[in-house]
């Protein structure tokens, strides 16, 4: 369905297609097989004629579909301080090719933006989405949030507070267009802020967050355990055995969360895993995860 593409390009870019064959003349835009994934396209609020440089992201998706598409967002990791979109590039091609559209965005970092700014950069892409699904032919209740460490906090807390207000972005609320996040996966992601990590983690995380201060204090604000609720999406954890940076106990009131409101939480734990495993240790059931929930057929391959 090449009007689809045409249209994503149009849409996403903001581009004038030229020419008998306009997707291998336009910068940033790239054709891999059946999939075309367009480079640093915009999904940020402008403000005063200009949007935050981070407020990008790369877009994959098929060539040719014949349903409305799921979509699998994925978020880089860098203690909210580092990391890149181009971090998570060898997810995109195996997500589209498995008819999802497939995004890996950029956010704002501390210690400039210190948070809520990074969660509401990912509120404000959903937001974009929702904007754009008919025109790009994607299912806006079939979104799931997948990320690697700080970033699969980020899908948490952005997945738990999608039903409350609570961290919403700026803005009126009534213009902004629901989405559905249907599942959600943290790689290594931390579930709670509330308690000081390691002397040589800590830093990053009060960079992001604050200083440790109690149960009702922004660590807390920021920690996905504390919102979970019955109408919550289900959630994988999946993290190594010998993580350093976040350890398995900063994951067990997750569970302990979503069993007491019934919300379904997944556990697959690397054995001898380090803080993030190697892709091949986790991509099946990632991908049965997905699966179960998207109704697709995902397969990373050995190489995810």
């Amino acid at each position: 369905m090449i009007t689809v593409m045409m249209t994503l390009l149009l849409v996403v870019s903001g581009l004038v297609l030229q020419g008998e064959d306009p997707i291998n003349a336009l910068d940033g835009v790239e054709r891999s097989g059946d999939v075309i994934i367009v480079d640093d396209v915009p999904y940020g609020t402008v403000k005063n004629g200009s949007m935050h440089e981070r407020q990008v992201m790369d877009v994959a998706m098929p060539i040719s579909q014949d349903s409305l598409l799921p979509v699998v967002v994925i978020i880089h990791g860098g203690g909210w301080a580092g990391g890149d979109k181009s971090d998570m590039r060898l997810f995109l091609e195996p997500l589209a090719n498995a008819g999802c559209l497939a995004i890996s965005p950029n956010y704002r970092l501390a210690p400039s933006d210190p948070a809520p700014a990074a969660i509401h950069d990912i509120k404000m892409l959903l937001d974009w989405l929702g904007k754009h699904a008919e025109a790009l032919a994607i299912d806006p209740n079939r979104i799931a949030l997948v990320g690697f460490s700080a970033g699969g906090h980020l899908s948490a807390i952005v997945g738990m507070t999608g039903d409350t207000g609570v961290l919403d972005a700026p803005g009126d609320s009534s213009q902004f267009e629901p989405v559905t996040v249907k599942c959600i996966a943290s790689i290594g992601g931390p579930m709670d802020l509330s308690k000081p990590f390691a002397p040589r983690v800590e830093p990053l995380v009060k960079g992001w967050a604050g200083a440790v201060s109690g149960t009702r204090g922004p660590r807390s604000l920021y920690s996905p355990v504390r919102w979970v609720s019955p109408n919550d999406p289900p959630i994988m954890l999946i993290h190594g055995e010998q993580d350093d940076i976040v350890p398995l106990d900063n994951i067990s009131g997750m569970k302990t969360q979503c069993d007491r409101h019934g919300v379904g939480c997944r556990i697959h734990i690397v054995d001898d895993g380090p803080h993030i495993p190697a892709p091949q240790t986790f991509a099946e059931p990632l991908a049965d995860f997905l699966d179960d929930h998207l109704g697709s057929t995902i397969s990373f391959g050995t190489q995810p």
